[in-house]
């Protein structure tokens, strides 16, 4: 606590009268203010990146996000860095080395040549070079939130005071935006509860009282019947009416629990849904699941990646004929989810009348990804379903 209050006190004394070039000033202030209005992590988290990288003249920037125990990186978004490139590089920072030094003590460093330093590790294969180096920690609330992380100004001169200045006041109102945001997430958490104890309580107390009453009605009349057939149809309504009423039940008691417990892990959640789709459905499932899924906290990411599974198996189950369906969802950079199936595939025109494919894509279009149906190998249809820069949408 003692470092972060000697941070904030650094904060409150940037004296913007050393910033001496007005239109990075004004610049400063149009970003506070576009970072400030913000409300979903996803998008705070990548306007901070891209306008620190502005602002300064940095070539690169990432801001690396600390995991729980406040000892490690659980995610870095980049800026400035080739998609292709990113991809290539065979291990991510973790918070060691001259990027770790900011955990401990949180004063802004600032270094002309990076590998003349002494925690300097080193780059790993496939990495660009890098030079100077700027870093400043970005508080939200009482606890660091990760580190802002700028290299290499495109002038070739190194990080001034004054662009330390500016990024030190841009990671300021960074902060309570992302602190706003969190508190954003966790207001739709409670929303989705209400909703779910509201639903719970209708089923109970409205659908199953009805269900149950038109069951007893229809019990009431088999004594009066005569013809066997009738009486065997009615009898077999009666018991469907009693299965549903179970399964109803079922789900209340499933609802509960998840309002009153910790929510299960995503993974489990994805798997029930493949089963939950498909075990009706005459159609063997191969599932694929890969990468840091369970790291996944943002919760309108997982509601996505969620309703994603649930919506193209759906139309696999109901549509496709298939026999065979591949699920995998991988988080490898970025968060996909793929279908492959065998059966009768999609044609163009049907693609913008399933209202599970127009959500697909609108949801992948909501987060900057996108949604491509092709040709499976098996036969069928292919839909794979990407959101980039997963690193955004891990908190």
């Amino acid at each position: 606590m003692q470092s972060i209050a000697r941070f904030q006190n650094r904060m409150n004394v940037v004296s913007y009268d050393r910033i001496t070039d007005s239109k990075k000033l004004h610049a400063l202030i149009d970003a506070m203010i576009l970072v400030e209005g913000r409300i979903d992590l996803h998008s705070v988290l990548s306007t901070i990146v891209k306008t620190a990288c502005e602002l300064s003249g940095a070539a690169y920037g990432a801001l690396g996000v600390l995991d729980e125990n406040y000892s490690s990186l659980s995610d870095f978004i980049t800026f400035g860095v080739d998609k292709e490139v990113f991809r290539k590089i065979d291990r991510h920072p973790t918070g060691k080395g001259i990027l770790g030094l900011l955990f401990r003590d949180t004063t802004p460093i600032r270094l002309s040549d990076l590998s003349t330093h002494p925690k300097s590790t080193g780059f790993p294969e496939s990495h660009p070079i890098m030079k100077s180096f700027l870093g400043v920690p970005v508080i939200a609330g009482e606890e660091i939130f990760g580190n802002l992380y700028l290299c290499d100004k495109t002038n070739g001169e190194p990080f001034s005071e004054e662009d330390e200045d500016l990024v030190v006041a841009l990671s300021q109102a960074a902060g309570i935006s992302i602190d706003k945001a969190r508190l954003y997430d966790k207001v739709q958490e409670l929303g989705v509860i209400r909703d779910r104890e509201r639903i719970a309580r209708d089923l109970h107390d409205s659908v199953i009282q009805r269900l149950f009453g038109a069951g007893l009605n229809l019990q009431g009349l088999i004594p009066y019947l005569t013809d066997p057939d009738l009486k065997e149809r009615i009898d077999q309504t009666v018991n469907e009416l009693d299965h549903i009423i179970r399964e109803i039940r079922d789900t209340i008691f499933a609802m509960r629990q998840s309002i009153t417990h910790s929510p299960r892990s995503l993974k489990a959640q994805i798997l029930d849904i493949i089963n939950d789709v498909t075990s009706t459905k005459q159609i063997n499932v191969e599932t694929s699941l890969a990468g840091s899924i369970d790291k996944i906290q943002n919760p309108t990411a997982r509601t996505n990646v969620l309703s994603v599974v649930r919506e193209l198996l759906t139309n696999v189950a109901k549509h496709s004929n298939a026999t065979l369906v591949k699920v995998s969802v991988s988080v490898n950079g970025d968060i996909s989810v793929l279908i492959e199936d065998d059966g009768i595939g999609i044609s163009d025109s049907q693609i913008g009348k399933g209202m599970g494919l127009m959500n697909a894509k609108e949801r992948a279009e909501n987060f900057g990804g996108s949604c491509e149906i092709t040709k499976s190998q098996l036969g069928g249809a292919s839909i794979l379903w990407k959101i980039e820069s997963l690193s955004q949408q891990l908190s």
